[in-house]
């Protein structure tokens, strides 16, 4: 299934798809989003659920040129979860992030975490986000932005989060936090990070083992990168995966839609 609005006619809408101000599950499987534009969020915009135990999934989804130009927000997603949500699950697997822009200097990135309870959990698991914009600095991010207000547990397992810049440093800005993590609040595994904008810096507890991360620096160009991807397949909507400077025979770059 595709969801696209070139005509961009939900431009002043907080989510340019989907706002949620209460659910018990969403779930998206083999869908496409595409040229839509949201105040707040490019693609959706979850204010609440007001329920436990609720699951938001997407599974093998493309998220490509979408806009957020509000003052916060995410291109792709913006999540916002009052105490009454408890023990919910916020889930990206096999899905593909690029192109994605914000084009305010807003907090952001792709994908923006805010309020929620300790008993939420957010997975970025075998995810490719690569070449995303954000009009602002550095502080603001351009690939996930996670504000201090989340106290949440986030798991990024086997992605690629790099390539991702801010226009106004034209620095790399792939994962920002707000706020110093721990490892019961965050844990990186498997995965490539290029760089942890920001002033914040992230404790290795939180990425040990077998990962590559923050190696980029301010300067840092596109060969720099150590994932090498060829030309976005446009049909498939995903990079092909060229290269790259480390192992990588475990990472998977994005999923081919069915």
């Amino acid at each position: 299934m595709s969801y696209t609005n070139p005509s961009n006619s939900n431009k002043e809408a907080t989510g340019g798809v989907i706002k949620v101000d209460m659910t018990t599950g969403l779930t998206f499987k083999n869908s496409i989003f595409s040229n839509n534009s949201g105040n707040i969020a490019g693609v959706l915009y979850v204010n609440d659920t007001k329920n436990p135990n609720v699951n938001i999934s997407f599974t093998g989804c493309a998220f490509v040129s979408n806009i957020s130009d509000g003052t916060n927000g995410g291109t792709v997603s913006y999540f916002r979860l009052t105490d009454t949500a408890l023990n919910n699950t916020i889930s990206f697997v096999n899905c593909t992030m690029t192109k994605n822009q914000i084009t305010t200097q807003s907090n952001g990135g792709v994908l923006c975490f805010t309020k929620c309870h300790s008993s939420v959990r957010a997975d970025i698991v075998n995810c490719t986000i690569y070449d995303n914009t954000n009009a602002g600095f550095i502080n603001h991010g351009s690939g996930i932005k996670v504000l201090t207000a989340f106290y949440g547990k986030m798991n990024i397992y086997n992605s690629i989060v790099e390539g991702n810049m801010t226009l106004q440093n034209k620095t790399y800005s792939d994962l920002v936090y707000s706020f110093t993590p721990t490892a019961n609040t965050l844990s990186i595994k498997n995965s490539i990070i290029g760089r942890s904008g920001g002033s914040v810096a992230i404790p290795a507890e939180c990425y040990s083992g077998d990962n590559y991360f923050n190696y980029l620096i301010v300067s840092s160009i596109k060969l720099d990168l150590m994932a090498f991807f060829g030309s976005f397949d446009v049909s498939k909507n995903i990079y092909p995966l060229l290269g790259a400077q480390v192992p990588a025979s475990s990472l998977r770059r994005g999923l081919a839609l069915k």
